[in-house]
């Protein structure tokens, strides 16, 4: 237990790391996404001190023009950081709300893992395999440090309860469907380029476990792939209303076309690449998890373990997804394209990886333990190098000021589709302060310009005194905004893309709310109606297994 104990306590060092200094967000070694965290948890967190209890339009974004960032992104991870902001007092700024929410979730991670395996291969195994996970370059240093995807580090913090859902149901179909569901809501309410790959990967690991019984492949197969259907369904609130509000925004930008899908080993990945740094990282993170399972394979000499077999087959998927050789895949499952990177599946890599290991630890002499113990505890001292080298220290205040004057805590979705675009996306490159510039020249009418709003809860109010006829409004013209006190709906300017209304002569200031989007209902049918499936299946489940106990 003494081994377990040491690989586990090492390993946590790197999560404690990013909760206290966090990453950069700016200059050379700024992460890809991690302007943008901060700045939807600025304005998520602005929404909830206004007013709304599920936050959709984001005020602050865009320059203060606005975004309705989460009608398309899902909510959960962002929840979760202003829960803990609030929890650790209203100074804590958004930057180390993302950092601290960030580390929360490898910590969650780590001990799904351990969950996942201790009934599989004991305690101190399922210690050390967590361990040997949590310092695996992917997940520990190149999605927080380099690509600062907060979101999707929620979302593969559960994967291991999905995996442990698929194990504790396994004679059982009805009980998979139950249990699964709610993991993959869960994961679903968190990212969704991670509930593709869940939902991909648990049907693969359950047909893969039914092998060589058409009864066992159905109930492995058929049950993962109804309970990953009914969890998005679970989640159709978020989900649908999103599917039905795509047309809305830029969403073609969310997406990386056939062409240009960057797997990886590809000779221009690995040689030709703009970032050899990144690109080295990428394909090392890939390497140590195929040596780990290495190690687990030899460890049990062969013996025949049919965990085993289904772990490694679903790892020798997961490594073959992330490869050129899974192109038709990609080409012809269009559901693949909502994962965007092949490279978002290198996380389920690890975590398969660390199974395989867990598995073989028992077979192993205290020496051979011993030394991968020394590994693991060798990986972490390197992580946390190498976090501490990527480390923020400013203060807080410094480090949230920093993120949200950065270009990139603003992306090109959540700007309004159509000629206008092309223009915004020269501003918004340009950073926030260039987007609420061009708000002020354009804003207006033909006797003044440069026209301000202040926020209210629900909306904002402009003063307009001295305009008559249309006038142009500093916020970008989404649809659910409607005038106070009028039937008459705004319409979008063809030639800003902002928001215009008309306005009568003597008014003084224009007052806006936003309405719920008509989207949102066929959502929360949805869910609705997949809960009250999921209740009625728990309760036949339970009837189901009450049966079969009872003598």
């Amino acid at each position: 237990m003494k081994l377990g104990i040491l690989a586990i306590v090492a390993a946590l060092a790197g999560p404690l790391v990013l909760a206290l200094f966090g990453f950069r967000t700016d200059g050379q070694t700024a992460t890809f996404d991690g302007p943008f965290a901060v700045g939807s948890l600025h304005g998520f967190r602005a929404a909830l001190a206004d007013g709304s209890l599920i936050p959709s339009w984001i005020a602050t974004a865009n320059g203060d023009l606005g975004a309705p960032i989460f009608w398309i992104y899902p909510r959960g991870a962002y929840f979760i950081a202003s829960a803990l902001a609030a929890l650790f007092g209203p100074g804590l700024d958004d930057a180390s709300a993302i950092w601290l929410a960030a580390a929360l979730f490898r910590m969650v991670g780590i001990l799904g893992c351990v969950l996942w395996l201790r009934p599989i291969a004991g305690l101190e195994a399922a210690l050390i395999a967590a361990a040997a996970y949590a310092v695996m370059p992917n997940g520990a240093f190149e999605t927080p440090y380099v690509m600062g995807g907060f979101a999707q580090m929620a979302g593969i913090a559960l994967f291991p309860f999905a995996l442990i859902a698929m194990d504790r149901s396994a004679d059982n179909l009805l009980r998979r469907v139950v249990w699964l569901a709610p993991a993959i809501a869960a994961i679903a309410l968190l990212n969704l380029p991670m509930v593709v790959v869940a939902g991909v990967m648990v049907g693969i690991y359950g047909a893969i476990e039914g092998a060589g019984s058409w009864r066992r492949f159905i109930r492995g197969g058929l049950g993962a792939a109804c309970g990953v259907v009914l969890g998005l369904a679970l989640a159709g609130a978020s989900l649908v209303t999103a599917l039905l509000l795509q047309q809305e925004v830029a969403i073609e930008r969310t997406f990386v076309t056939f062409e240009k899908i960057p797997f990886l080993f590809t000779w221009q990945r690995m040689f030709q690449s703009n970032w050899p740094a990144h690109a080295a990282l990428e394909h090392f993170g890939v390497i140590i998890p195929v040596a780990v399972a290495a190690v687990g394979l030899c460890a049990t000499r062969g013996k025949k373990l049919i965990r085993q077999r289904t772990m490694l087959l679903t790892f020798v998927v997961s490594v073959f997804l992330i490869t050129p050789f899974s192109q038709l895949a990609w080409k012809y499952l269009p559901i693949l394209a909502r994962v965007q990177f092949p490279g978002r599946f290198v996380d389920v890599t690890a975590l398969f990886s660390a199974g395989i290991l867990a598995l073989g630890l028992p077979a192993l002499k205290l020496k051979w333990q011993r030394t991968i113990v020394g590994g693991i505890v060798a990986g972490a001292v390197i992580l946390v190098s190498l976090q501490i080298s990527r480390s923020d220290f400013r203060s807080g205040a410094e480090r949230t000021a920093a993120a949200l004057a950065d270009p990139w805590s603003n992306v090109g979705t959540f700007v309004p589709p159509g000629p206008p675009r092309d223009f915004w996306d020269q501003a918004r490159l340009a950073g926030p302060s260039a987007m609420a510039k061009e708000a002020k020249r354009l804003t207006g009418c033909d006797t003044r310009r440069g026209l301000s709003l202040d926020h209210i809860s629900g909306g904002f109010s402009v003063d307009v005194t001295g305009c008559t006829g249309q006038v142009i409004l500093p916020v970008f013209a989404f649809p659910g905004w409607v005038v106070e006190g009028t039937s008459v709906l705004p319409d979008k300017d063809p030639a800003t893309g902002l928001l215009r209304t008309d306005v009568q002569l003597g008014t003084t200031k224009v007052v806006l709310h936003r309405e719920a989007p008509p989207a949102l209902m066929p959502g929360l049918l949805c869910s609705l109606v997949a809960f009250l499936i999921w209740v009625g299946l728990t309760y036949w489940a339970s009837r189901s297994t009450a049966r079969t106990a009872s003598p």
